[in-house]
């Protein structure tokens, strides 16, 4: 309901004592016919007074006002002395399990001084605290990729994309591949396998999330191929973090994408969406049978792609 003041509750009273309708009271006072039914509640029907509605709605708000926040004391204290003690907000909402919103939230009083500390704190723990757009607009998936791109990788040193040799991106040569794990929504997952040049998929089954598993079917996978693997570019997911055992079973370099960034992985990208389009996520791929991935995988295979003078995947890149 908008926000109405005391003339507006002035002509509110002439209109009900007119006998107008609600639509033509609220044409008068220039506002949307349901905010004139919730208004007129506040007094017995035909009988509505100005007076009587804005003490009705001064004592509501006052009421409002002296409300409590629904948050817990001794939570809150315990988030003061994280505070206090020089660690970052992000630290504290995680110690105490409360989101960073509602710190922030607990902060509009004095919101300038408060946050000047907080940002401080946060620079000498290097950790970036999120404008206050963030919180306005809500960009929480934004932010969680912000906090990933900090977030050190369990596989240890690896070589980023950067590093990979000019002539992979230029697609001359066969056997370079893009490496991704589709998630449903039940958590299980299966490995999808894109080779750059033809955009070749090969779909894998993984046993389980784990890297051992993953790095195991990655294996399998690749080697049924006839060329030779000369390379892999994966996420930094920590399903990855057995990279060295791959490398080494293939005899290839393996390379890392940056955090937050899968368009360095444009073509597994786009045929993990094309996978989505046939099998959905809310289907768990434990109901998927292997006949049914070997479908998808021909599927996509076998359709004559314009970029590549109409030849399919299979024609350029025979398993």
């Amino acid at each position: 309901m908008a926000h109405l003041t005391y003339k507006h509750r002035i002509i509110f009273e002439h209109c009900d004592k007119k006998g107008y309708s609600r639509r033509a009271t609220a044409a008068e006072a220039n506002c949307a016919p349901s905010t004139v039914c919730e208004e007129m509640k506040r007094c017995p029907p035909g009988a509505y007074n100005a007076d009587d509605a804005q003490r009705d709605a001064e004592s509501k708000w006052s009421a409002a006002r002296s409300r409590p926040r629904k948050f817990h004391g001794a939570l809150w204290d315990g988030i003061l002395r994280d505070i206090a003690e020089h660690r970052s907000v992000i630290i504290a909402a995680h110690k105490n399990k409360v989101s960073v919103q509602g710190i922030y939230k607990r902060f509009e009083k004095n919101r300038k001084e408060n946050m000047a500390k907080l940002v401080s704190f946060a620079k000498q723990v290097g950790n970036p605290l999120p404008s206050k757009a963030f919180f306005r607009h809500g960009g929480a998936n934004a932010y969680r990729r912000r906090r990933k791109a900090l977030t050190p990788f369990c596989g240890g040193d690896y070589a980023t994309i950067h590093a990979r040799p000019p002539g992979v991106a230029k697609l001359r040569r066969y056997g370079h591949w893009e490496v991704d794990l589709i998630v449903s929504s039940h958590g299980d997952a299966i490995l999808s396998l894109v080779e750059m040049k033809s955009e070749t998929l090969i779909l894998a089954r993984p046993s389980s999330r784990k890297a051992d598993d993953v790095a195991e079917a990655i294996v399998s996978a690749l080697r049924r191929c006839k060329r030779k693997v000369l390379s892999i570019t994966s996420d930094r997911g920590g399903e990855f973090c057995r990279w060295r055992r791959v490398a080494e079973a293939l005899s290839c370099p393996w390379y890392m994408c940056d955090a937050g960034n899968p368009c360095q992985r444009g073509r597994n990208e786009q045929k993990n969406g094309m996978v989505r389009w046939l099998i959905r996520r809310n289907v768990a791929w434990s109901q998927v049978p292997d006949s049914m991935l070997r479908d998808v995988e021909d599927f996509l295979n076998n359709r004559p792609q314009p970029s590549r003078n109409f030849r399919t995947a299979r024609e350029m890149f025979p398993m």
